[in-house]
């Protein structure tokens, strides 16, 4: 039985166990449920690195809509999980404007103010300089 992709890889099973032990309480229930939900239409793709999950390309009203929540909430939601570096998110274009969501290995969630943030391009992760103002 192959696993990838689903809440047995064990990828995906170590994502979650660290956001329950270290963020679950302190974010609240309405990114809990953002988080579980791109989660659980996450793929692990081959090009990626080990740690690396990415969702499916979802949209707002479909995120929404799976957390059972308004739309307003899962933005709001989205940030606060963006905050904690704990997902990137890659705007989609065109029709549908469908987004994806990459998770970064655990070792890199902090909750720290950010001096730099990371970005997904091209399969790797980079460091980009904030701008200075």
């Amino acid at each position: 039985m192959n696993d990838k992709g689903t809440l047995f890889d064990p990828r995906i099973s170590g994502l979650i166990r660290h956001y329950v032990d270290h963020h679950l309480a302190r974010l609240g229930p309405y990114p809990s449920s953002i988080f579980f939900v791109l989660i659980t239409n996450s793929t692990v793709d081959e090009e990626r690195p080990a740690s690396y999950v990415k969702s499916a390309k979802l949209s707002i009203a479909q995120l929404a809509d799976m957390a059972g929540m308004s739309k307003r909430k899962s933005i709001d939601a989205l940030k606060a999980l963006m905050n904690d570096w704990i997902i990137i998110r890659r705007p989609g274009r065109g029709r549908g404007n469908k987004n994806r969501y990459y998770f970064l290995p655990c070792a890199q969630w902090s909750h720290s103010s950010p001096v730099h943030f990371k970005d997904v391009k091209v399969g790797k992760v980079r460091d980009v300089k904030e701008p200075v103002g």
